[in-house]
């Protein structure tokens, strides 16, 4: 309520309206009442604090396509660089890795489980370029999860819940006797030609890094003028 010059003015604020009433004490009498009502520029229970902006929906749509769209440009990026170093045949993408996960299927199981048969193998023999090149390619397909999340109040309970998880991950990888994610996704998936049962899990971004510079390491052994060290920055910067 606010008095001026005798007369009293009385406000309701809401959340989509303002109500107003002006009274005159002296007289006794209402002079005037007025209701506005506006659209509310968030969805959801306001008074519960449970609400969202309206563009909400749209910025997490507009979010997802691009990040869809970073997705392929890495893709073509890492597999463009890979044809050019003689890592993966020549041809379309999609026909390539085609007919190469058919061959590799053929001598190392059923797709996917070949693939993390070779990330495995890849760490103790000499794999063939195209095979090499397949699971490089298959890291950049994958490469795990790595938080864009900007907020800073809840930053540090984040980052304290993923260490946690991947700490637990980890100490998962070491009691099956695996050095890598790869390889231990090939010791202990029993139904390999079912990709749900591996793609279900939560794996992190730190995991594929490492591995990747486990495998660069073991096959540059064996192809010292294949795997150079700018194909290897090439790589990192692609995947």
């Amino acid at each position: 309520m606010l008095s001026v010059n005798g007369y009293v003015l009385g406000l309701d604020l809401g959340v989509k309206s303002i109500g107003l009433a002006l009274i005159d004490p002296a007289g006794e009498q209402i002079i005037h009442t007025a209701v506005r009502v506006f659209p509310a520029g968030v969805e959801g229970d306001f008074e519960s604090g449970k609400d969202s902006s309206k563009n909400e929906k749209r910025r997490q749509a507009r979010q997802a396509r691009r990040q869809t769209e970073r997705r392929a440009r890495r893709r073509r990026k890492t597999y463009r660089i890979l044809q050019d170093a003689g890592l993966l045949p020549t041809g379309p993408a999609a026909e390539v890795l085609k007919e190469l996960d058919k061959r590799l299927a053929s001598e190392f199981g059923p797709h996917p489980g070949h693939v993390y048969t070779l990330r495995a193998k890849a760490l103790d023999e000499p794999l063939d370029p195209f095979s090499l090149g397949r699971i490089l390619y298959h890291l950049a397909q994958r490469r795990g999860f790595l938080s864009n999340r900007r907020a800073p109040v809840k930053k540090d309970e984040e980052l304290a819940t993923q260490a946690v998880t991947i700490q637990g991950l980890r100490e998962r990888i070491e009691g099956a006797g695996a050095r890598t994610l790869g390889e231990y996704f090939a010791r202990t998936n029993t139904s390999a030609s079912d990709p749900s049962r591996i793609r279900g899990q939560l794996t992190f971004r730190t995991l594929y890094r490492e591995e990747f510079e486990a495998i660069w390491s073991a096959q540059a052994m064996h192809h010292p003028k294949l795997l150079t060290n700018a194909l290897g920055e090439q790589l990192r910067e692609a995947i």
